[in-house]
């Protein structure tokens, strides 16, 4: 059984997931654990992103 996938809805998700890890990014400059993992969800945000434009523009 096949799921429907939305991949621009999956795209939007990963565009708040990054603003968001960049927010906590700016708020967290004096916890360095906090800055540190929150480039790690940056990178990961954008791996995420990454793939999904990849599967978009495969399918167009």
């Amino acid at each position: 059984m096949e799921a429907n996938i939305d991949l621009h809805e999956m795209d939007a998700m990963a565009r708040r997931i990054q603003l968001a890890a960049e927010r906590l990014n700016r708020l967290g400059k004096k916890f360095p654990t906090l800055t540190k993992n929150s480039l790690n969800v940056l990178t990961s945000a954008k791996m995420l992103e990454l793939n999904i434009n990849d599967l978009i523009n495969r399918k167009n």
